[in-house]
């Protein structure tokens, strides 16, 4: 069944106000945010899925296991799915937009995000008083009530902090006291700001998608680029002299020259705006599931004819893709963690290959145009190499 994606789900508010009012500023509920909504994950197929190799699935236990708020790790054995207790557990599942396709189109009706600027959705399935606890995240979170009911309680206080129950296999927060509290159905959606410690706990079978935020840290775009350089950048076999050198009269002393040589081989490296806007691009399209596919041959006169006929040339569900100009000038496109060159007259058909549901034949140059075969050369590239698919 195809998902009726809504426009927005902030129902009166517009999205330019919730960017304005709400965004990482303060909570935001509504009510039938996503009018007849109607999972396309059922609980059994979440529990299917989790038992799949390289999927990511943990199962929390806050009663029934070997001790209380056991957290197991995927993939699960059916057997042990089926054996769990009536109550007091979930069943979560990451990536989930790139497992399931419909799960996957979910992610449209948050396109007023940079696409860098979305991590997945994650799906949680739990049975009557199952949860996670009462906790906080470091990144904006959209919950999307999917089936059955839930009571989310929060505090609208950002956490300063964070105090936790010790000894636990999961970040449970040690005082929480809830100001505000709803009891959620299919459809019905609570929107997060980074620090808003929450609790939710199921009132009977449920299931809730939560799409998440990426918000990456100081550190780790420090350590991802050095971990960059040190692996791609040629050796510069320059060697410290000091053929000036003046009489020392303190031989422990570290002298300026030494300092400022040291810090000429860092900032030699790190002004170089070409190879650092290139890498952040690759960064931060870096696919996280990858699926191992068959390299595709197909023609651009077979893209051409596919377009023609009413085809939409999409992203596939794991690709994450996104655009920059660089300083240069130079105009790149980032697909899953590669980066390609790109004609900059094709701007604006690059942003369009960037937004979902994709492109149909009316978005490509006119043939016998200067850049209809640039773009056709490109559609093909992403096709051949399994980023993109066509659809009927």
């Amino acid at each position: 069944m195809l998902l009726d994606i809504p426009s927005s789900l902030f129902g009166d508010i517009s999205t330019e106000e919730f960017l304005a009012e709400y965004w990482q500023k303060k909570p935001l509920f509504v009510r039938n945010a996503w009018p007849g909504f109607v999972s396309p994950v059922t609980p059994d197929d979440l529990k299917s899925i989790s038992c799949q190799d390289d999927v990511e699935g943990r199962l929390i236990l806050e009663e029934g296991g070997d001790y209380p708020w056991e957290l197991r790790f995927g993939p699960f054995d059916p057997q042990e799915l089926n054996e769990l207790p009536s109550s007091h557990w979930a069943l979560l599942v990451q990536n989930m937009d790139r497992l399931h396709p419909e799960v996957g189109r979910m992610l449209e009706v948050v396109n007023f995000l940079p696409n860098w600027r979305l991590d997945d959705i994650m799906i949680s399935y739990a049975p009557g008083a199952g949860g996670v606890g009462a906790h906080i995240d470091n990144y904006d979170v959209f919950l999307l009530q999917g089936s059955g009911k839930r009571r989310w309680q929060i505090n609208s206080t950002p956490v300063e902090d964070v105090q936790l129950i010790p000894d636990l296999d999961v970040s449970v927060l040690l005082n929480f006291e809830a100001d505000e509290e709803w009891v959620v159905g299919p459809g019905d959606m609570l929107y997060l700001p980074p620090r808003i410690a929450h609790f939710g706990v199921a009132l009977e079978d449920c299931i809730t998608y939560s799409i998440g935020c990426r918000a990456p840290s100081k550190e780790g775009i420090l350590t991802g680029f050095l971990d960059h350089l040190m692996s791609t950048a040629s050796a510069d076999e320059t060697f410290f002299s000091d053929g000036n050198r003046e009489l020392s009269h303190s031989p422990g002393a570290i002298d300026a020259q030494i300092k400022e040589f040291a810090r000429r081989a860092l900032t030699d490296v790190l002004s170089d705006d070409a190879q650092f806007e290139r890498w952040l691009g690759e960064h931060l399209t870096e696919a996280q599931y990858i699926e191992p596919t068959e390299s595709a041959s197909i023609s651009s006169e077979e893209i051409n004819d596919a377009l023609a006929t009413g085809s939409r040339l999409m992203a596939r569900s794991v690709s994450r893709v996104a655009y920059d100009r660089l300083t240069s000038g130079q105009l790149v496109l980032y697909v899953s963690g590669e980066s390609i060159d790109v004609p900059s007259e094709l701007e604006a058909f690059v942003a369009a290959l960037c937004r979902q549901p994709g492109i149909t034949g009316t978005d490509i140059p006119a043939p016998g145009s200067t850049t209809h075969d640039a773009a056709v050369d490109l559609l093909r590239k992403l096709l051949n190499d399994d980023h993109f698919m066509l659809q009927k």
